[in-house]
């Protein structure tokens, strides 16, 4: 039973990352191909939720990492994948705030 749950939480977190940055980088993507300043507010909502789920789920992979040593490296290397996301939205902000996109 442990193993099914293991096994569950692995896979939401790495769905989990994906969406995450599919979902932040059509936003981003399609801000800088419209420039619709609408987006922006929109993608800071998107922001605070991903980053409340994104937490929890990080939270889980730690406390699972304390539950169930002897799958230490394979929950090692989810949180690494969910961690990804950090840098990568970390780039998105400095791109848009620092009007490397701004139309003269």
């Amino acid at each position: 039973m442990k193993n099914e749950h293991y096994n569950t939480i692995i896979k939401i977190s790495i769905i989990c990352f994906k969406y995450s940055f599919i979902l932040g980088t059509l936003i981003y993507a399609y801000y800088i191909i419209t420039k619709n300043h609408n987006l922006i507010y929109l993608g800071f909502i998107y922001l605070v939720f991903a980053v409340i789920i994104n937490i929890v789920l990080l939270a889980t992979l730690l406390i699972t990492l304390i539950a169930l040593p002897e799958n230490r490296l394979k929950t090692l290397k989810t949180v690494g994948i969910l961690l990804i996301n950090i840098p990568i939205a970390y780039i998105y902000y400095w791109s848009l705030s620092s009007g490397i996109f701004r139309s003269y």
